[in-house]
């Protein structure tokens, strides 16, 4: 018995844990982030136009919420991460009439999809790295098809918006919501 107790602090108590229970493990963290994506909120942003007559008018764009959120695992032969997360995620954009003033538009409500070919839902990705005691944000992607785009479809990375929640799960950096 003391045996085991010696074995024990020195490996860890992990040293008795199998594959199958680390599968179970990293499948639970990767329905904890698809969780977690699927709760956060729109993110709106206001912008600027001068597209009409020259003057300038203001809108406002809102992607999300995160709608049919998926998540997959993946062994790895790294040692500190034996395991990718990958959650897809999709991120429709909607978008408000111009109004006269900025804050007439950010108390706009009356957003519609985006139209044409760019109004439809984009495919996005956040891909980690899982390992016993750390999550590691890998990369983030989107789905690039565009109808205008002369390259094949592919996933491509893409930059984060510090002011959309689905881009800080799982990192060290807390999401604070932007006040507008």
């Amino acid at each position: 018995m003391w045996r085991l107790a010696i074995a024990m602090i020195l490996f860890g108590a992990g040293c008795c844990v199998t594959a199958q229970d680390l599968d179970s493990v990293a499948n639970a963290k990767a329905q904890e982030l698809a969780q977690k994506i699927r709760s956060c909120s729109p993110r709106e942003v206001v912008g600027a136009s001068s597209a009409k007559h020259h003057k300038q008018a203001w809108y406002k764009e809102q992607w999300g919420a995160p709608v049919d959120v998926f998540a997959s695992v993946t062994r790895t032969s790294d040692l500190l991460h034996p395991y990718e997360i990958t959650i897809e995620f999709s991120l429709a954009l909607s978008v408000g009439d111009e109004k006269q003033a900025e804050a007439e538009a950010r108390e706009d409500t009356n957003l519609h999809p985006f139209p044409g070919p760019l109004g439809r839902n984009y495919k996005n990705r956040n891909i980690y790295l899982w390992g016993k005691s750390d999550l590691v944000l890998k990369t983030r992607e989107v789905f690039s098809d565009s109808p205008f785009s002369q390259t094949l479809p592919a996933w491509t990375s893409r930059p984060s918006w510090p002011d959309a929640c689905w881009d800080w799960i799982g990192t060290d950096k807390e999401f604070q919501p932007s006040e507008q």
